[in-house]
Parts: C-alpha cells; structure tokens; sequence
C-alpha cells in the first residue's frame, strides 16, 4: 500500500513568480490495481508522479510506501525503495541513444540480483510484449518516436516491478499499440500497482480501476464508478459507412452515393463528368478529400468495430507476457565495473570533432605545459658552482687594529694569538686555519701536438683531513701521508665548468685522479689520490701541510708524518716539546745540532740532529705541536673550520675581554652564507622574469580545459539523466567518468607528456643544435601527475553539480 498526505510543492518557492503545482495532496493507493491520473497541462500531474517515484523534491508531506514513510526527497533508504520497487514509463523515452535496444532494456535491470542469462530472458520477453523483439540489436537512434516509446515500456516492465508509474505513456503510440500496451499494464495491475498518467478521458475510462482528477494541483475528484463502455478502435482516417446516413441516386450515366454525418450543413455540388476527368465545384469553405479505393481515407462498409475489456485481455501477447511471475526480484550491487567501463570507453571513443577535440586538447595541454616548466627551470636556472666558493663550515675573521693598541710591528699579531687563545681554551668547536695565498695549478699533456697545459684550481676552502669522510669517496682512496690530498668533486665540476683546451678535452672528473698539484713559490706539490662527493667546495690536507704553505709559513712536518714519508729511516728520533729535527737541503745554510730556529719568525726550536733529506719541510717537530704553529702564524686575515657553526659565531659574537678591550676589531664574514643568498636572489630574479608568463600560460590552459571537460559533461546530460532516471547510484555515474578521465589520461597525455621528455632530452644532449632545455624526469612525472589530478577534477566538479539535481530536474535540463 502507498500512501500520501498533505503533499505540496512550489516551483521557485521564496520568489515572486513561484508557482503552487501541489496543494495539500493526499490520497492512499492499493497494492495493485490501475490507477489513471487525469487532468489538463499544468495541473500537477507529472510532478505528483515524480515526487511518488522519488525523482524529484518535494517541499512538504509524507510518502508511506511498504510501510517506511519518507518526508523528503533523498531521504535515506528512499533510493534504495525505489530501485526495488518501481519501475518508469517516461512521456519523452529517455533512452540511450547510441546503444542498442536489448543494452536499454538489460540497463533497466541493473538493481536486480539476477544472472546475466536471466535479465536476457527478461529483456526478451519484454520486447516480445511490445512487439519489438525483431528490433534487440537494433540501435535506438534509428528508431522511430512510436518504437522508442515500447522500448522504453519494455524496460519498465522487465523489472515486473511493485508499482508501475507511466507518465503519458500512450502520447507516440498508434491506435493497436495504445491498446495493446493499455492491456498489457491492465493485466500486470493483477499483481502489481499501475499508475499513469494521461489525457485521453476516453483511455482511462476504459481500462482505469480508479480514475484521480487534479486541477489547480489539487485533487478535484477521485473516483472508481463510472460508466464503463465499449472502446472504439480504429481511429485513423477510416470511414465507416455504417455511421453515417446514407442515399444514393442515378442521373444519366452517374451514380451518386451521398453518406451524410448527423448534424451536417447541407452542401451545393456541381459535378462535371468529362472524358478524361471529374471536375467537383463546391459551394462552401469545406475541402474536399479526393482518393481512389486503397488511398486514404478509406471507405468500408458496415459499423465501426468496438472492443470490451474482455477481447483487449484475451490478446495473445499480453496473455503470454503477464503470465509470468510478477515478483521483483533481490535488490543487486548496482551496475557493475565490466559495465562502467564498458561506458567509459565509448565515451573515449565517442565520435565527432567534439570527442577528438578533447583528446587533442589534452595532449597539447600536456606538450605546453612541459614545455612551459622547462622553459621556466631553464631560465630560472643558475649555476651554484657560480657563487659556493667556500666550505660550508668556514668563518672567515678580519681583524683591524682597535684605537687603544700600541703601534708596534707584533702588537696586533701577539693581541690576535692571545684572542684566539682565549677562545680556544673555553672549549670553542672550532679549528684555527692560516690564510693560504697560493693558487694551486695542475699540469697535463693532453695532446702530442701541444704543450703541457695547466689548470687552476680556485674558488674552494682548505679544510683539514681529519674531517674528510671516507663514506663520502667516490674515487680513489684517503690519503697515507701529506703528500697526498682528497678534492671534492665540488671544485673538479667547477673546473670543467671553464672554457679551456684542456677542460673541454676532459671527460669527467676522474681525469684529475692521480693528477699532481703545485703549489706556485713554495716547495710543497701534491698528488690528488681521492674524490669525495660531499657537496662542499673543500681540498682536504693535513693540518701541517697548510702550516707549511700558508702566508709567511715555515715548511714543518710532525715525526709521525716523517716516519710515513720516510718508513724505517726515523724510526730511532724522539723529540721534545721544543725540540726539531732540521732537515739540511743543499742549497741551505748548515745548521748544527743545539742551535735554534725560528718558525714563522716567532716560534723558537732547538736542533736536536741534523739530516739530509729532499723535502718540503725543513723542520720536523713533535706530534701536537702544530695548532701552536698556526696559532704563531694568525694575522689579520684567518680561517675557522667549526663543526656547529652557529654557536661559535655566538661565542665571537660576545664582547672582548677586558684586557683587549678597545684593542681588536673583528670582523665575521660567512661567505658561504652569503654566497647561497646571492645565489638564492639571482635565482629568483631570473625566475620573475618568467613567472608571469609561465603561470598565465598554465592557468588559462587549466581555465580551458575546465570549460572543455564542463561541456563534455553537459553535452552528455542525456546520459546522466537515463541512468539517474533508472536509479543508477551517484558514485557509480562519477566512478564512469573517473575511469574515462584515466583512460583519456593514458590514451593522449602520458604519450605526450613522456614523448615531448624524450624529445627535450634527445635536443639537448645535441650540443650541436645549440637547443638547451632544462626538464628532468621527475619534473616531467610531476607535471604529468597534476595534469591527470585536475582532468580528474575538473571532470568530477560539473558532474557533481549536475547529479546534485533531482533526476526529474536534471532531466528537465536535457528536454530543454
């Protein structure tokens, strides 16, 4: 049983031309029976029915059907009613146009819990009804109005539903199918709830149990007595002689035959029978109908035949239809994956300009917006090796004579020594580097026909070895004694950043493996034995050896270095705390032992012994003597390698001690600090000059394609509508597009997107063709991954706002 109360609905309620189409409807209705709605246009018919069927809002009342009551269009539970118990007779079809007769009929079923071979037999019997079982492959677009609408009967009742809502039903149908399908709805009403609305009184009258009048969007009458005649069939252009009056007369050689309708004005013929033709004169403003024996209208003779509900039941067709069980089946899971994708792809493969406008349009969005971020990385682009010219864990300090030191020669050098002193004694994470002034140089034959060329290596910090991480090589080995070095790849890459014969002849930076440094004007060179990768502007040395070549430096080497330049030779030596061992070079004074030399000037040792060796350092001290050594070399310009940086810039930061107060002022300078913020600033200022275009570019290409995808969608509101009219769940309708939106992805932008990444890499590794694009893999990845986000977006959004709409609303739309 269904039951309403005290319906209403306003269309454009809270607005000035609001328009009352249901007023206070309440009716209850059985569980079977044929109910017929009649009324004129705009009385409120079609949206009773709707706001019944659950495809539309209504703005107050209640709807009881099978016991749940519902006060509201979209309640929960309300969709799930009516995809179990009602099935849909539409005034306007609302089939899929492109898809074949059987796929309407099969879609109708989707909510069934039914096997694939039982909705078949289902969809057969239900075009056999119809009489349109010889049209199941055929599609519906070439169908006729009066085809279309027994399709779309077929498919409401193929799902023998518990209530049948038939709106016009009979509005493109003939004479025999109006009362064939009339029948057949009146036979199912046996079993089931038939209720439709019409505008034929004679139809109604004749199969209706009960008729429901509306006027106004008010019920005027609701009745089940009436006078039931006979239907009359046959309403085409046939005459039935029988119906008329009749008199017939000879006059020389015509006879005349004269059928006269009741109430007829009499009428003045004049008749001229010639050879070759008949001419008729008329008198008055009526036509006159001329046709032979088969042309139309045809004449027959006798009584207009009559037809009771008796024969109309009795009919063939709708006796073997009906037969069959008229139970609704489980309620299913709804339209399946197989079928959402079958969808999906032929609306990627839908043809017309429009269809391969979408597809193009998205691989050229694809190639423009690749194109676009890499000119942008391209121009944005700078080269860090342009600016890091320095360690990372390096201050430099400049120290400047206070106004309250003496001017003396070794004033400012002893205040600086007994500064860092200070500091050094509280702890400081930091080590005390000499400033060094040599460029070092690396001499290499690289063709026979050319001399030896040299390269300098500049722009980079010297940090001691002890803080070189064997983790970091990517070359080569650590160093065994000072005569070896490690070089960051850092510095190499920088070098062959540099126009040079030798820099373009080198292939990578393995070649500077193994390759000797000079050191200009002092006596040390060295051999490069590792790279390291540790993104640092650094040669790693010994602490000693920057001693030995720092400005105003003493070449000086600790024993247990000279015990590895030398094994077994020094092994017997032991030195004290100011003691050396002097290493006589031939061209040198002679030393002898007890005699004492000087270290940078300031620093006093005493000979110990004397030996005759060829190296770099002439003096030879004990192991941990050196931070002494290099503490004796500060002058105004020095180095701090600090393993925290910032807390030994706070400790610099604090205020001098008093005994120095007014002496010293110092000076931090962090350039690698600043040389990241200039790198930093020339970056974006390139960057800006492309900004602009690159982001206008991308948002009207995504401001396109959103106008693109919203009209794809709204061209397909045909679609929307049947399957929202059929009850196909929301989600399902979004997961279709969703999977049309990958399958348009991968059909035409991830070609695009992985051919144009191809392309720019094959170009720009031409250094010929002088094209240069920077567009890395990932980047490429990236851009595509955002392009399929926002075609998945922008495809969801319209659809969404779309499928918010009742579906007697939305299709409202697809009618206009």
């Amino acid at each position: 049983m269904m039951k309403i109360e005290h319906l209403n609905k306003t269309y454009d309620l809270h607005q000035s031309n609001a328009n009352p189409v249901l007023r206070d409807v309440s009716l209850t209705l059985p569980e079977t029976g044929f109910v017929c709605v009649l009324g004129p246009s705009g009385c409120g018919k079609t949206s009773m029915l709707n706001a019944i069927g659950g495809l539309d809002r209504f703005d107050s009342g209640t709807i009881e059907i099978a016991g749940r009551k519902f006060t509201q269009y979209g309640e929960a539970g309300f969709e799930e009613v009516r995809n179990h118990s009602f099935g849909y007779i539409f005034q306007n079809y609302y089939l899929l146009q492109d898809h074949s007769v059987a796929y309407n009929v099969y879609l109708g079923l989707h909510s069934l819990k039914l096997s694939h071979r039982e909705k078949l037999t289902r969809v057969r019997e239900a075009l056999a009804a119809v009489d349109m079982e010889r049209f199941l492959r055929r599609k519906v677009s070439t169908l006729s109005g009066g085809q279309q609408q027994r399709v779309a009967v077929a498919r409401a009742l193929a799902r023998r539903p518990r209530v049948i809502l038939a709106d016009e039903p009979t509005g493109n149908l003939d004479e025999a199918n109006t009362v064939n399908l009339c029948g057949l709805l009146r036979k199912i009403s046996r079993n089931s709830l038939v209720i439709m609305v019409t505008h034929e009184e004679r139809i109604a009258k004749f199969f209706a149990d009960r008729i429901i009048t509306l006027e106004s969007g008010q019920i005027s009458s609701d009745s089940e007595e009436w006078s039931r005649g006979n239907l009359s069939v046959d309403q085409s252009n046939t005459l039935y002689a029988g119906d008329y009056a009749q008199q017939e007369t000879t006059l020389d050689g015509i006879h005349l035959r004269v059928l006269q309708e009741p109430g007829a004005e009499p009428v003045n013929l004049t008749v001229v029978a010639l050879k070759d033709r008949i001419v008729i004169k008329l008198d008055d403003g009526r036509n006159i109908v001329c046709s032979g024996t088969a042309e139309t209208p045809v004449l027959r003779d006798g009584k207009r035949p009559e037809m009771t509900l008796k024969t109309v039941e009795a009919h063939e067709t709708i006796a073997e239809f009906s037969n069959q069980e008229n139970i609704p089946a489980r309620a299913g899971s709804g339209l399946g994956f197989a079928a959402m994708f079958s969808e999906a792809r032929s609306l990627v493969r839908g043809k017309g300009l429009r269809s391969f406008g979408a597809w193009f349009f998205m691989a050229v969005l694809t190639v423009l917006t690749l194109l676009t971020v890499g000119d942008y990385l391209t121009v944005s682009a700078v080269d860090p090796h342009d600016f890091i010219r320095t360690d990372s864990h390096i201050l430099e300090i400049q120290v400047e004579r206070g106004k309250n030191l003496e001017v003396t020669s070794l004033s400012l050098t002893d205040m600086i020594q007994q500064y860092v002193d200070q500091y050094v004694q509280s702890g400081g994470e930091f080590v005390v580097l000499p400033h060094v002034s040599p460029t070092p140089r690396i001499s290499a034959e690289v063709y026979m026909q050319l001399d030896e060329q040299t390269i300098s290596l500049a722009n980079f910090s010297y940090v001691p070895l002890e803080f070189a991480q064997e983790e970091s090589l990517i070359l080569g080995r650590m160093p065994e004694n000072t005569m070896e070095v490690v070089v960051d790849r850092w510095v190499l890459d920088a070098v062959l950043r540099q126009d040079g014969i030798l820099q373009n002849s080198i292939a990578d930076v393995s070649f500077f493996l193994n390759q000797e440094i000079i050191f200009p004007k002092k006596e040390y060179a060295a051999t490069i034995v590792g790279i390291t990768d540790c993104g640092e502007a650094s040669m790693f040395m010994e602490l000693s050896v920057l001693a030995s070549i720092g400005v105003s430096g003493t070449g000086v080497v600790t024993l247990s270095q000279l015990q590895q330049l030398y094994p077994g030779e020094f092994e017997h030596v032991t030195l004290e705390q100011q003691e050396c061992l002097y290493l006589q070079k031939e061209n040198n004074k002679q030393k002898i032992p007890g005699q004492v030399v000087y270290i940078n000037n300031r620093r006093g040792y005493t000979i110990r012994e004397v030996a005759e060796k060829d190296c770099y350092a002439s003096i030879v001290v004990a192991d941990g003597e050196i931070p002494a050594i290099v503490l004796d070399m500060l002058n105004s310009r020095f180095y701090l390698y600090c393993t925290d940086k910032e807390s030994v810039r706070a400790v610099l930061s604090q205020p001098m001690p008093e005994s120095l107060d007014g002496m010293l002022q110092l000076k931090i300078i962090d350039a690698y600090h600043s040389a990241w913020n200039s790198y930093n600033q020339a970056s974006h200022l390139r960057a800006d000059a492309r900004t602009i275009l690159t982001v206008t570019v991308i948002v009207l290409a995504m401001v396109m394609l959103y106008l693109l995808r919203r009209a794809q969608v709204h061209q397909r509101i045909e679609l929307l509508s049947v399957y929202r009219l059929l009850g196909i769940p929301k989600g399902k309708l979004a997961g279709i597009f969703l999977v049309e939106s990958i399958l348009v992805f991968f059909s035409s932008a991830l070609p695009a997107a992985v051919i144009t990444w191809l392309t720019v890499t094959v170009l720009s590794g031409i250094e010929d063709l002088g094209f240069s694009m920077i567009l890395p893999g990932k980047a490429a990845v990236m851009v595509s991954l955002c392009i399929f986000g926002y075609h998945v977006v922008v495809s969801l959004l319209p659809l969404w706002h779309l499928l918010r709409l009742p579906p007697a609303r939305l299709a409202a739309k697809y009618d206009f």
